[in-house]
């Protein structure tokens, strides 16, 4: 279930994303995504979720789940609710 939470400062922010346990990120891949990733991924990094988006920058490839269309992160998202 998603629950929009409005403006949050930083510490809210924080404090939101320590309560859940995914991060999405589904920007469309693009070319330009090996030269720029948005800030976003580190943040969910950082609070300890489980960051899934469709391209990433060399430094987070151990850290996240990449997923090349939507199917696929249905079915990405259905196994770590059931494994994870």
């Amino acid at each position: 279930m998603l629950v929009y939470q409005g403006y949050l400062n930083r510490n809210q922010m924080y404090n939101e994303m320590f309560k859940n346990s995914i991060g999405l990120i589904t920007f469309k891949k693009h070319w330009f995504h090996q030269y720029s990733s948005p800030n976003i991924a580190y943040e969910y990094a950082d609070a300890g979720l489980y960051v899934t988006l469709t391209s990433v920058t060399d430094n987070l490839k151990e850290h996240c789940l990449l997923f090349d269309n939507y199917y696929e992160l249905m079915d990405n998202l259905q196994n770590e609710l059931r494994y994870g």
